[in-house]
Order: C-alpha cells, then structure tokens, then sequence
C-alpha cells in the first residue's frame, strides 16, 4: 500500500475524513439540546489549547528543519530495512518527526494536524489525545514496516488514525441520525482507501477502533469537554 502520492480520490475522501471529524468533535463538545454545527469552527479551532499546540511543536518544528536539512529523513524516516536488519526501532516512532514531501506537503501535513490536534484534545481531553496520536503512530510504522513496508515518513497516518477515533467514540456511545451518518462516513471513507492502496485508510480504520475501544472503556465527560470549549 501506497503512503504518500495519493490520487485525487483519495485526497477527496481524506478530506472528507478531515471534515466529519471536525463535524463530530463540534457535535461532541455541544452541550445536550444545541445544533451539530454548535461551536462555530473557530471557536472550537481557535485558540487552541495548550496540549495541541505543544504536540503540534513537537512535530512542526523538526518538520520545517528537515526543508532546510534534507538529512534529517535519513535520520528520523521510516526504513524498514533499517528496522529489521540493523534494528533500528526508534524509526517507527521517530518518522512522524519529519515529512517525507517537499514543502507543500509539509504544509498541508502540519494544517491537518493543527486541526485534528486541536478537535482530538477538545473530545478526549490531553492526555487521552496525546496517547491516542502515539498509539496511533505506533501502529502505523509498525504496519509500514512490517505489514506493507514502505520508506518514507509524515504525520498524517498518525493524524488520520486521531480523527478517526473520534468516529469511533461516537459509535461506542450511541450515535444516532446524522452524527451516526457522520461516524459511519469516515469508516466507509476508510475502506473505500484500503480498496484504493492507500495506506492512510487502515490509520482511519485502526484510529476508529482505538476510539471505540476508549470510548467504551472510559469516554470522556461530555459536560467537561462543553466547558473546555467556552472557556
């Protein structure tokens, strides 16, 4: 499966992932009796909060560096053969440090997790969400490396799983109508890039089940996520 040059049905239904996420996360931080669409985006995306914005850094930072320093893919990025022969295991984490793409895909890579950081932090709280994206970047290097090795490195496999857990949450604590319409979007969308070749597919499907998994175990408060968002 394919990592990264996706075709343009691909890029459609990421961004439809995108979208249904940002879609559930307002649902999820609405107070019971509001509309879906309740808090308008930029209140939910802006400002946001600290946890989000310092993953954000974490990953931002070595991201632009390695525009100037092509090098740093040679020392962060995934390489299966590297992993398994000269057990260098540290690269199935450390690849989410650096894009493998030039500069508008490094762009596009860091808006997409600014985003899905910031909803992720909103619905499942900082530590949950934090955990959620290394669990996630976990999976899918190990995947990459193992399953359908690829070389290369980004931030969106681990971006995509996040959003995809928000679905998953939705789905373990009883969606109805339009956000169950939502929930099952991004599933749908998830397969639809599994039969396409797109690796990020099986990030969206493995993020859904994390989430339903967490959401089953210990979702988070609706009434505390509602606060964080007017705050």
């Amino acid at each position: 499966m394919s990592t990264s040059d996706a075709d343009p049905g691909s890029v459609l239904l990421l961004a439809l992932v995108a979208a249904l996420a940002v879609l559930l996360a307002q649902r999820r931080c609405a107070p019971p009796g509001r509309l879906v669409w309740w808090p308008p985006p930029g209140r939910l995306l802006w400002p946001p909060p600290v946890t989000a914005l310092v993953l954000w850094l974490v990953v931002a930072v070595p991201s632009l560096l390695r525009l100037a320093v092509p090098s740093l893919l040679g020392t962060f990025g995934r390489d299966p053969l590297r992993i398994r022969a000269e057990e260098e295991w540290w690269r199935v984490l450390t690849s989410v440090l650096v894009q493998d793409g030039g500069v508008f895909v490094t762009l596009v890579n860091l808006l997409l997790l600014a985003v899905v950081a910031t909803v992720a932090v909103r619905v499942w709280g900082p530590g949950r969400a934090v955990g959620l994206f290394a669990v996630s970047q976990l999976l899918f290097g190990l995947f990459t490396a193992f399953v359908s090795p690829s070389t290369g490195a980004g931030s969106s496999g681990a971006s995509f799983a996040v959003a995809g857990s928000i679905a998953g949450l939705w789905l373990a604590v009883g969606a109805r109508g339009a956000v169950l319409a939502a929930a099952v979007g991004i599933c749908l969308a998830g397969a639809g890039l599994v039969v396409a070749g797109d690796g990020h597919g099986v990030a969206v499907l493995v993020g859904v089940l994390l989430g339903a998994v967490l959401g089953t175990v210990a979702p988070p408060r609706r009434a505390a996520l509602a606060a964080a968002v007017r705050s």
